[in-house]
C-alpha cells in the first residue's frame, strides 16, 4: 500500500543485504526434508521461499536470514522466541521448524495460500463495512492472545496479515515484535505506526498495536492508510536519513486534520468512532488495550442485534411521538424564545459597541473645549488683560471699603474693557461651535468679563466662587460661599440649567496663573449646552428604532438626569423651550446595569409627544472619558451614553420564524409518514437479510507467505 515501508534498516544496509542474498534462481541454502520450489519475495533481513514438505506434501514458507551473521542470529532468535510463545493460535501463522546451524539460518512457517490483505486491497479495493468489522474482530482476538503472552507485534499493516482459503486473517512477521518487558524501540511502517512509536528513544507500548489495528481497518474501509496523502508521502521520501524521516512523520501526523471515517467510507458512526479512537494521535485518548477494543466491538454488535426489535417494539412509535412533540413545542415556543434571546443578546452587544462609539465622539467634542480653554489661558494678551481687570476690581473694592462711591462702576471701568473685548471676539470664533458663553473670574471668584450668545441678566461683578468651575469640586456649594480652595486643572463643571431654554449647560474651565510668579489669577471658562453637540444616527427618525441618550452619571443631586434625548429636540422645534418637569427626568442607571439593558422603559414615554417611545427597549451604557491628555486617574467625566433600540424591531425576524415553523409543522407530518414507512422497510429488510451479511469476495488469488 501507499507508504508501506518499515523503518528497520538504512538504505545502504538494505542494498548490502540484497547484494549478499543468493540469486533468485536458487535458494540461499537447502532445508532438510523440504523441497524449495519457488521464490516468494525478499525483505529487510533476507528472503522467503515456498517449499513442499517431503513427508506430508504440505506447502510451507521458508524464511532465510541472509544478512550479516551476528544480526541474522539475533533477528532469528528474537522472532522465534515470540513465535514459540504464540503457538497453537489459529489466527497467527505458526512456526514449524528452525535451522539454527545453516548458513544463512532460517525457519519454516505455515504457508497461507490466499495472499496478504495488502494484495487483496490492491486487487479488489476497500471492503464492505460488515466484512471489515469481522476482520477487525479476528485481528483483535489474535493480538489479545499475543498480548496475553507478553508479545507486542509493533509492525501491524495489511502486508503482515495473510488470508487463508476461508478469507480469515492470520497475523505474521514478528520481526519487529517486542516482549512487554523489553524497552528496546521498534520501528514500524509509516502511517501504520503510532506517532509516539516513531522515535529511536520510544519504549514499546500496547497502544502501538491498538493504533496498528485501527490503521488496518481504516485501510480496509478506505483503500489507504490513515492520515496518508500524496503530499505527505512526498515529504517523507524527500527526508534524508532515518531520524529526519521519523521527525517528518511525527510532524505530518501533528498537522493532519482529525479523521472523519464515516464521511470517507460507507460505515456506521459507531464503527467509525471505534476506529478513530484507535487512531487518536494522543495515546492517552486511545484505547488502553486490545480488550477495550473488543468490548467496544461487542457493544456495537449487540446494538445492531437489538436494533430491529427495538425499532419494532417501541422506538419507532416513540420517535413518532417525540418528533410530533418536538416540532410542536420547539416550533411554537422554544425556537421563538431562543431566537428572541439570541437576537436580544446580539442587539445588546451591538448597542454596547455603539454606545462606546458615541462616548468616544463625546470625548472628541470635549477635547475641543479643553484644548481651547487651555490655549487661551496661555495667551499673554489674556493674562495681561486679566491683571488689568483685577486691578480695576480692587480699585472699586477699595473705594467701597472706604465708604466712597467708585469713580466709575466696575462694568464700565476702562481697565476692564480690553478683557471684555477679548471675550466678545472669542464668541465669534467659528472653530468652536455651540458656545453659550465665555467668561473670566478673578482670584476671589468675581466675574471680571463675560460674553453670551443671547441676551441675559448682568453677571459682571457677581461672585461665583461657589460654582464647581471655580473651586474645582464635584458639586456646587451654597450660593455665596467662599471656598478656601480653587481650581487646579482643567475640568468639566457640574450641571447648570439654562434660564432661557431650560436645557442643561456645563462649563469647561482652567486656572489662570501669572507666568512669572505662578500666582493664581482666576479661571477662564467656556459654557455650552451639553446635549446639543451629541450626534448619533439620524435623530429625526430616532424614535423609530435606535438612538442615543446622554445622562449625568456623577453622584450628587443630578445623578441620572437626562441631558440629551431625541424628544428634547422635537419639543424645542415645536415649543421653543423645554418644560421644567421634562428636564428633571432621570434614568435609574443601576437598574439598567443590573438588568443587562433588557426590557428598558424610557422615562419620557409618558410625557407629551413621547408616545412613540412607549415601548420595550434594549439598552447599553458606556462611560464618557475626559480628553486623553488628562491624568488617567481623573479621566472619568461622569457622563454616560445610553444607546437604546426597540425590542420589537430587533426581533422582527422571530415573527417570520413563527410562520416558518408552521410550514415545518406540515413538513413534520410528512416526515412522520416517511419515518413509519422506513421503519417497516428496515424491519422487513433485516428479517430478509442473512445473518452473516454480505461477504467480501476473495477475488483472484496469488500465492503468498510471510514477508
Amino acid at each position: 500500500m501507499n507508504g508501506d515501508y518499515t523503518q528497520t534498516q538504512s538504505d545502504s544496509d538494505r542494498q548490502w543485504a540484497r547484494e549478499k542474498s543468493a540469486p533468485r534462481d536458487q535458494p540461499p541454502a537447502s532445508v532438510p526434508g523440504v523441497d524449495l520450489v519457488d521464490f516468494l519475495g525478499d525483505g529487510a533481513f533476507g528472503e522467503v521461499w515456498i517449499g513442499v514438505d517431503n513427508n506430508t506434501g504440505r506447502r510451507v514458507a521458508v524464511k532465510f536470514f541472509a544478512r550479516r551473521q551476528d544480526v541474522a542470529w539475533a533477528g532469528l532468535a528474537s522472532e522465534v522466541e515470540k513465535l514459540v510463545l504464540l503457538s497453537n493460535d489459529r489466527r497467527i501463522v505458526q512456526l514449524l521448524k528452525v535451522g539454527w546451524q545453516t548458513d544463512p539460518p532460517y525457519y519454516v512457517m505455515e504457508y497461507v495460500d490466499s495472499g496478504s490483505l495488502e494484495d487483496d486491497l490492491q486487487r479488489n479495493g476497500p471492503w464492505p463495512a460488515a466484512a471489515a468489522a469481522e476482520l477487525f474482530v479476528e485481528l483483535a482476538k489474535a493480538l489479545q492472545h499475543a498480548h496475553g503472552k507478553g508479545v507486542l507485534h509493533c509492525d501491524l499493516k495489511p502486508a503482515n496479515v495473510l488470508l487463508d482459503h476461508d478469507h480469515r486473517p492470520r497475523v505474521c512477521d514478528f520481526g519487529q515484535s517486542r516482549l512487554a518487558r523489553e524497552t528496546k524501540p521498534a520501528l514500524g511502517t509509516f502511517f501504520f505506526m503510532a506517532p509516539e512509536q516513531a522515535s529511536l528513544e520510544a519504549t514499546p507500548d500496547v497502544r502501538w498495536d491498538v493504533w496498528g489495528l485501527g490503521a488496518i481497518l481504516y485501510a480496509c474501509l478506505t483503500g489507504h492508510p490513515p492520515y496518508w496523502s500524496f503530499e505527505a508521502d512526498r515529504r517523507l521520501r524527500a527526508a534524508k536519513g532515518l531520524e529526519e524521516r521519523l521527525a517528518c512523520y511525527r510532524e505530518i501526523l501533528a498537522e493532519a486534520r482529525p479523521l472523519q471515517l464515516d464521511r470517507q467510507a460507507r460505515v456506521d458512526r459507531r464503527l467509525a468512532s471505534i476506529v478513530e479512537r484507535c487512531l487518536e494521535r494522543d495515546p492517552r485518548r486511545r484505547f488502553a488495550n486490545i480488550q477495550e477494543v473488543l468490548d467496544a466491538l461487542e457493544q456495537r454488535a449487540a446494538e445492531q442485534r437489538r436494533r430491529p426489535l427495538v425499532l419494532l417494539g417501541g422506538v419507532a412509535p416513540l420517535v413518532l411521538v417525540l418528533i410530533t412533540a418536538l416540532f410542536a413545542y420547539r416550533g411554537m415556543r422554544g425556537a421563538v424564545e431562543s431566537a428572541d434571546r439570541a437576537l436580544t443578546q446580539r442587539v445588546r452587544k451591538s448597542n454596547e459597541f455603539a454606545a462606546q462609539f458615541v462616548a468616544a465622539r463625546v470625548t472628541a467634542d470635549l477635547e475641543k473645549y479643553f484644548t481651547s480653554v487651555e490655549q487661551r489661558a496661555a495667551d499673554g494678551r489674556l493674562l495681561e488683560a486679566v491683571q488689568e481687570a483685577i486691578e480695576a476690581w480692587e480699585e472699586v473694592q477699595e473705594a467701597q471699603s472706604g465708604n466712597k462711591a467708585p469713580a466709575v462702576a466696575f462694568p464700565d471701568h476702562p481697565r476692564r474693557k480690553a478683557l471684555q473685548q477679548l471675550m466678545e471676539s472669542w464668541m465669534e470664533d467659528a472653530a468652536l461651535p455651540q458656545v453659550a458663553s465665555w467668561f473670566v473670574c478673578g482670584p476671589d471668584g468675581t466675574q471680571l468679563a463675560a460674553a453670551f450668545d443671547r441676551p441675559t441678566a448682568p453677571t459682571i461683578g457677581h461672585n461665583f466662587a461657589w460654582r464647581t468651575y471655580f473651586h474645582g469640586g464635584t458639586q456646587d456649594l451654597p450660593r455665596g460661599s467662599q471656598p478656601s480652595h480653587h481650581l487646579e486643572q482643567t475640568q468639566i463643571s457640574a450641571l447648570m440649567k439654562s434660564t432661557a431654554t431650560n436645557t442643561w449647560k456645563v462649563a469647561v474651565s482652567t486656572p489662570l496663573r501669572d507666568p512669572r510668579s505662578q500666582r493664581f489669577l482666576g479661571v477662564v471658562a467656556v459654557t455650552f449646552e451639553i446635549g446639543r453637540f451629541i450626534t448619533f444616527f439620524d435623530q429625526r427618525n430616532a424614535a423609530e428604532s435606535r438612538f442615543a441618550v446622554l445622562v449625568d452619571g456623577r453622584k450628587g443631586p443630578y445623578y441620572g438626569v437626562i441631558l440629551q434625548h431625541p424628544l428634547y429636540q422635537r419639543w424645542r422645534s415645536q415649543q421653543g423651550s423645554l418644560p421644567e418637569d421634562l428636564t428633571d427626568l432621570r434614568i435609574d442607571l443601576e437598574s439598567v446595569r443590573s438588568a443587562m439593558g433588557v426590557n428598558y422603559r424610557d422615562p419620557l414615554a409618558d410625557r407629551p409627544l413621547g408616545a412613540a417611545f412607549r415601548r420595550s427597549w434594549i439598552a447599553a451604557l458606556a462611560d464618557v472619558r475626559l480628553p486623553r491628555h488628562r491624568d488617567e486617574a481623573a479621566r472619568d467625566s461622569g457622563l454616560v451614553v445610553l444607546v437604546q433600540e426597540d425590542h420589537d424591531t430587533a426581533v422582527a425576524p422571530v415573527v417570520q420564524l413563527e410562520a416558518d415553523m408552521r410550514r415545518e409543522g406540515l413538513l413534520a407530518a410528512g416526515l412522520i409518514s416517511i419515518t413509519v414507512l422506513m421503519a417497516w422497510y428496515l424491519v422487513l429488510r433485516r428479517l430478509a437479510d442473512s445473518a452473516g451479511g454480505t461477504r467480501h469476495g476473495a477475488g483472484p488469488r496469488r500465492d503468498s507467505s510471510m514477508s
